[in-house]
């Protein structure tokens, strides 16, 4: 698989996880935790797999260098939400608010990865690299798996 087919397949998995969380809102604490730490697990994996890799390559570019930068602000912004999102001291309104908002942001970004970077590292990026790039990416997700192994 290229790395286009991952991050897509990985994307679909996030907005799944975002479809569970709406329809959970204002039901039990326990599956809507359970949903963010889902959430969590799978975002910061994939997101620290992609920077290292596709981002990697791309800020090789003019072309997506600003893309590139905008797209890790972003992944920041979200990784903050989720981490706010553990606080104790947050109170229920607090919480689903926030997580509605993290939830429009990280749909805005997986759309505008897709329909826009996607389209602008498919002119830039051969093939071969692609299927290479998606190689790459999959080992550092391995490599995020058994770091977090060893560290439980």
């Amino acid at each position: 698989m290229d790395i286009y087919e991952l991050l897509k397949s990985d994307h679909d998995k996030v907005r799944e996880i975002l479809e569970k969380l709406k329809q959970s809102s204002g039901e039990k604490d326990e599956e809507r935790e359970q949903l963010l730490n889902e959430l969590r697990t799978e975002l910061f994996k994939h997101n620290q797999a992609e920077e290292e890799t596709f981002y990697k390559e791309l800020q090789g570019y003019s072309e997506t260098k600003d893309k590139v930068s905008h797209s890790e602000e972003e992944h920041e912004k979200v990784e903050t939400y989720l981490i706010n999102l553990e606080s104790p001291k947050m109170n229920e309104k607090e919480r689903e608010s926030v997580t509605q908002i993290m939830r429009e942001e990280l749909l805005h970004h997986i759309e505008e990865e897709e329909n826009e970077l996607f389209s602008k590292a498919q002119k830039l990026i051969s093939k071969e690299r692609s299927t290479k790039l998606g190689e790459e990416f999959e080992n550092a997700k391995r490599e995020i798996d058994e770091t977090e192994d060893e560290e439980q």
